[in-house]
């Protein structure tokens, strides 16, 4: 499942073979987040692969090796979802790990965002141990680097950017869906909608 031309990182999921799960957030409205245009246009000269607007994703945990989920733990999962309310998320900041460039929910939006995955994984039960998952930082990623980016070009490079008013994005549904990563960026295949309850 490595992604093509991205440089190899060291967590489980680029190296497995089969179906691998993630709890992501879908930012299926770019335009709501204007402040993108800044942080593409301050690493267009780095050597990085800058993400297009329908992969845009706020990845929160790291599930594991994928299952199939039968069909009560999907209902006990709608049923969550139908008695929750929609809000918005707010993002600030742009920041980066040794091989990613990404926007930062704030603080409260980690919080409901993290407390949102507890409760829909409630009705699957544990899952087995992932070191990636104790790690997992909620970030949208906005761009991977080809290679080793030099810390010291990323700051240059972003330190006017780390309290950027990115923008905000609804969070108003959850969705069962699949990527195949036979291409560097696939478009999301959605097998099932969870619509908040309001």
């Amino acid at each position: 499942m490595k992604l093509p031309g991205l440089v190899p990182d060291e967590f489980e999921w680029n190296e497995f073979a089969g179906q691998y799960s993630w709890a992501i957030v879908v930012v299926a409205d770019a335009s709501r987040l204007p402040g993108l245009a800044k942080a593409r246009d301050a690493v267009a000269s780095l050597p990085v692969l800058v993400h297009p607007n329908h992969y845009l994703h706020c990845t929160l945990r790291a599930l594991g090796p994928a299952g199939a989920a039968d069909e009560a733990t999907l209902e006990a999962i709608a049923s969550t979802i139908a008695q929750t309310s929609r809000w918005t998320a707010q993002v600030r900041g742009i920041k980066a790990f040794p091989t990613a460039i990404w926007a930062d929910p704030d603080p409260d939006t980690d919080h409901k965002l993290m407390a949102l995955v507890d409760s829909l994984l409630a009705p699957i039960g544990s899952l087995p141990e992932s070191p990636q998952r104790a790690s997992t930082v909620p970030h949208i990623t906005i761009a991977y680097s080809e290679g080793t980016v030099g810390s010291g070009v990323v700051n240059e490079a972003l330190g006017p950017l780390r309290d950027l008013e990115v923008g905000e994005f609804e969070i108003f549904e959850a969705v069962l869906a699949e990527l195949h990563m036979n291409t560097p960026y696939p478009r999301w295949t959605i097998r099932r909608h969870f619509p908040f309850g309001a």
